[in-house]
């Protein structure tokens, strides 16, 4: 992961494990994680859809609104649906932290973030909830995103699998080192033909 904000986020999840899969949500303590709050999302699986449980002060004024109980894929581009979807079923499934590069459709242009999804499991030992972290990999003093989806995903992989050596999957999605050679024009780009379908 590109920032260092998201893996200091994922070192905290993953020390919770002990060698096991999903910790307890029970384990997690905010106060371990104060300087990240802001950053910092969750999600609970509701039926048949992810929905927001809460939203960090600066996720929520990325978005212009407050996100409890708004609909995982309501932020998403319709082009997106199936793989943002996916990835987030993939983190609770496997147990595993899954790790999003993201193109984010702004009023001015499109920003490159990255989102962290760590599953979480219930008191009865259901995995049904996650963790998330969105990070902007660009400094700026605010960012406007369009009203409305405004997310494109570029690329999505398990966090463990992205350190090690293995075969690129069968995908449409373009591979991370292309995501991050990727100059602001064409991710202004991107964003735009998405939008158009």
């Amino acid at each position: 992961m590109q920032s260092t904000r998201s893996n200091e986020v994922f070192t905290y999840w993953n020390s919770l494990r002990h060698g096991r899969a999903a910790p307890s949500r029970a384990q997690i303590d905010p106060s371990a994680l104060r300087h990240r709050l802001p950053d910092l999302f969750m999600l609970d699986w509701e039926g048949p859809q992810l929905k927001f449980r809460l939203g960090g002060t600066r996720v929520c004024e990325l978005f212009g609104h407050e996100l409890r109980d708004t609909r995982f894929l309501s932020l998403w581009v319709k082009g997106s649906y199936d793989s943002a979807n996916e990835a987030a079923l993939a983190a609770l499934r496997m147990e595993e932290a899954v790790l999003m590069d993201i193109v984010l459709s702004t009023v001015e242009d499109a920003v490159a973030c990255e989102m962290l999804l760590m599953p979480l499991r219930s008191p009865s030992g259901v995995v049904d909830r996650l963790l998330g972290c969105f990070m902007p990999l660009v400094t700026a003093h605010r960012i406007t995103p369009l009203a409305g989806a405004s997310m494109t995903l570029a690329r999505w992989s398990p966090v463990n699998a992205q350190a090690a050596e293995q075969e690129e999957e069968e995908t449409d999605l373009p591979h991370d080192s292309l995501f991050r050679r990727l100059t602001p024009q064409r991710l202004a780009q991107m964003a735009r033909d998405t939008l158009r379908w």
